[in-house]
């Protein structure tokens, strides 16, 4: 069963179009695939947009090469310290 993540559901929330595919996790960061309108709510919208970085996915992973929004400490909840 998948924890609780509020970011993740506040970004379902601002794009309903966005499915479970458009998610990835790993030990506390959370990916989404990269879009310029994404990119935009986050840095507007999450608490610590300096966290946000933009990479390319690895070949062997579910998104091959894919651009990637990465939000470190944001899966499950987790937030970094001040």
């Amino acid at each position: 069963m998948e924890k609780s993540n509020p970011l993740k559901l506040r970004l379902q929330k601002a794009f309903p179009h966005m499915l479970a595919e458009h998610f990835d996790s790993h030990a506390t960061d959370l990916y989404v695939l990269y879009s310029k309108e994404v990119h935009q709510w986050l840095k507007d919208n999450y608490e610590f947009p300096g966290n946000i970085v933009i990479s390319k996915s690895n070949p062997e992973c579910t998104w091959a090469g894919a651009m990637l929004i990465d939000i470190p400490f944001a899966a499950g909840g987790c937030l970094p310290f001040p």
